[in-house]
């Protein structure tokens, strides 16, 4: 499995992840200019191979803690197909520690 994280922006140069072999690519948006608002959100991007976008779990729920130590959750990433009821949707959540 060969896992890259990259820079957008860097990519208008650089040889795209695909086209060297990689599997999944992941990266932050924040480099285009996009205000974090008190520390965020702001968004990113996942994308996988054909073969294996089917095996990326339905959605992936992040973790953080607030300023007073309680732990929250957010909803990450949602697949659409887990939603309209696809039979080869995916149920399984991914939990990402922040």
């Amino acid at each position: 499995m060969f896992l890259v994280s990259s820079n957008p922006l860097a990519l208008g140069y650089l040889t795209p992840p695909g086209d060297i072999g990689a599997d999944v690519v992941v990266g932050d948006t924040q480099v285009f200019g996009i205000p974090a608002q008190f520390g965020g959100p702001h968004c990113g991007y996942f994308a996988t191979t054909d073969k294996l976008k089917r095996k990326v779990p339905g959605r992936l729920v992040g973790q953080t803690t607030d300023e007073e130590g309680a732990r929250g959750f957010v909803l990450t990433l949602q697949a659409r197909d887990s939603i309209s009821g696809v039979d080869k949707a995916t149920s399984t959540f991914v939990f990402i520690r922040h």
